[in-house]
């Protein structure tokens, strides 16, 4: 079966937390494009330790890409106050998504020129 390689971490100034992932043959050198794979809004925070969480994110991580998943403002689990951020501006979750994605690509190997996103529901809308 299929088993994740995940490094929990945190990206950007909110210290938003992240899930990377890598190929599972990856080299740990060669930088990778990018597969933003949030769902990132109220009601499902998906940075969490649990194998299943990140089989889909893993399946694209062995197509050749990093794949980060970012629960930024809007996510419940931290706080009330970052759940509800997002009220009336929605846009506050993109930003934290690009936030954490460039703080990451200065820790990470990443293709910053090569970059996409995918989502569903909420995350379909980023």
């Amino acid at each position: 079966g299929l088993s994740p390689r995940v490094t929990f971490t945190e990206g950007g100034a909110r210290r938003i937390p992240c899930a990377l992932l890598m190929p599972t043959d990856y080299d740990g050198v060669t930088r990778l494009p990018v597969l933003m794979d949030p769902y990132g809004g109220p009601h499902g925070p998906r940075v969490v330790a649990a194998h299943n969480a990140h089989l889909t994110s893993q399946w694209f991580a062995d197509q050749g890409f990093a794949v980060v998943v970012a629960d930024g403002r809007g996510t419940p689990g931290r706080s009330p106050a970052w759940e509800k951020a997002v009220h009336g501006d929605f846009t506050v979750s993109l930003d934290d998504q690009v936030d954490a994605l460039l703080d990451l690509a200065e820790r990470y190997p990443l293709d910053l020129s090569r970059v996409a996103i995918r989502g569903w529901s909420y995350g379909g809308w980023l």
